[in-house]
């Protein structure tokens, strides 16, 4: 069997490209510099929420060239490589990282588990805007990177503008170098366990008298506000939040947490959002299933005013997308609910399953 000219020149261009990139990757890291060219981004507006007239509510998004993604692909894949066989990220922290939802399921069985417990969760303000670079670097020789890398980490980092604090959100590098700058904020909370999903931190206090759970947190609070101060990060003091998780029946109940960050009040609430989950604080999952049966409502009701117009295995696959993963995600807290919300959730179920065999 023969190849035609036209294919055989492809499969050429295609090992010729594939050395060039070789070759240009290998000069990359071994003269320590990541060209300019590859740094040029493409800056978008990613609006978060509040009001849309005030750019501090807009994320930017960098697009970074392609080659140069590939570039810190490879880079990235031998870093994270190195840094879970030394065991030198925390397990704690789940954003960002493979194989690490199980997180959540350990955040939620302790607290299921305890009597008493406070939950404080801290949101940093501009937290990727706020990376200090020489900091960053200093980290990441403590973690073992040796010279090269980290003198090609900060030609990475370096723009024509010469900022000094920040990563790059829309790289590949970006979020890692930025979970490895808080990596060791674990170090100031002794009297709470620490979870952390990319910037967002958690900090769980759990004792069976409510004014220890207050005291220990509020020490950690302190500790955890001077490292943020000495590594140049600011925690959003009016999303930060605390709640305590008691039994209905505590006597505890209406216990008045009266935590401060920075000098500031933190908001004490009824109920958190974490993850996409919503958590009252005497864990009876109401409001977290009326908001599974909004949301699966408003997705079936659209779904069932298009059936007569799409084929049924249209309906199966919008069905398993959109609304079915309600009924999946975290579902083992629904062990904890009770036979009512169970019930409640089966009637929906039923309903989308009824809804599938109309179609």
């Amino acid at each position: 069997m023969t190849m035609t000219p036209v294919i055989t020149a492809r499969i050429g261009h295609k090992k010729l490209l594939k050395r060039l990139l070789v070759s240009l990757f290998d000069l990359s890291i071994s003269s320590r510099i990541f060209p300019d060219n590859w740094k040029m981004a493409k800056v978008c507006p990613l609006f978060k929420s509040g009001s849309i007239d005030d750019a501090s509510n807009f994320r930017p998004i960098s697009i970074i060239p392609t080659i140069g993604k590939l570039l810190e692909r490879l880079v990235h894949i031998q870093s994270i490589k190195f840094l879970e066989f030394y065991y030198i990220l925390l397990e704690a922290q789940s954003g960002f990282r493979a194989g690490h939802s199980t997180c959540l399921v350990d955040f939620i069985d302790n607290i299921i588990k305890e009597l008493i417990r406070v939950v404080s969760v801290e949101d940093l303000a501009r937290a990727f805007d706020t990376v200090d670079h020489a900091r960053l670097l200093y980290k990441l020789e403590c973690y073992g990177f040796r010279y090269g890398m980290r003198k090609w980490f900060g030609d990475d980092l370096s723009s024509p503008r010469q900022v000094k604090c920040w990563v790059p959100q829309g790289s590949i590098l970006g979020p890692l170098l930025f979970i490895c700058y808080i990596n060791d904020l674990q170090q100031h909370c002794h009297d709470t366990k620490l979870y952390m999903n990319a910037d967002d931190s958690t900090l769980v206090s759990v004792d069976l008298e409510p004014n220890v759970v207050s005291n220990n947190s509020q020490t950690d609070l302190n500790d955890v506000s001077t490292w943020f101060k000495v590594d140049r990060l600011s925690v959003n003091c009016a999303k930060t939040q605390a709640i305590l998780f008691t039994s209905h029946r505590s006597k505890h109940k209406q216990f008045q947490l009266n935590l401060e960050l920075d000098g500031q009040p933190l908001n004490q609430v009824l109920d958190l959002k974490y993850l996409g989950l919503t958590l009252d604080r005497h864990l009876m999952f109401e409001k977290h299933v009326s908001n599974i049966c909004q949301k699966v409502n408003i997705r079936t009701k659209m779904l069932w005013h298009i059936r007569n117009f799409i084929p049924r295995s249209l309906a199966k696959i919008l069905y398993q997308s959109q609304v079915y993963p309600h009924f999946t995600y975290c579902n083992f807290i629904i062990d904890a609910a009770s036979e009512n919300l169970k019930t409640k959730l089966q009637c929906w179920l039923m309903w989308g399953l009824i809804l599938l065999e109309l179609t």
